[in-house]
């Protein structure tokens, strides 16, 4: 059970949380900063556990839209220096290339991009 106090203070603290641009932690972070397990976080501050999560998620979501992003410009960058240096862009020729980043053309939207690529 919380007191009064210390449910003003964890309040105050997820608010900080909250006020931050530049940081966006999970749920399971923030319970182990205020000292109480998630389960407790969503049960005594439910608004401000969904937005904790919302907001990981959003951040989560956009550096992984930026990764992809790098991924396809790499993806383009190598098989356009193929294709400069002659050297026809077969599958196994760019995995290869892309193996230094650890991609590989197994994904689906580097696959489409490389087939949209090849047939321009």
């Amino acid at each position: 059970m919380l007191g009064y106090r210390q449910r003003e203070r964890i309040e105050r603290q997820l608010e900080m949380v909250l006020r931050q641009t530049d940081r966006h932690p999970s749920l399971r972070e923030v319970a182990q900063e205020v000292g109480l397990s998630r389960h407790a976080l969503k049960y005594w501050f439910r608004r401000q556990s969904e937005e904790i999560v919302r907001k990981n998620r959003w951040s989560n979501d956009r550096a992984l839209a930026i990764r992809y992003q790098e991924d396809h410009r790499f993806l383009s960058t190598v098989v356009h220096r193929l294709q400069s240096d002659n050297v026809y862009p077969s599958r196994r020729r760019v995995n290869r290339e892309l193996s230094c980043r650890q991609l590989s053309l197994m994904r689906p939207d580097l696959m489409h991009l490389y087939k949209q690529m090849r047939s321009s």
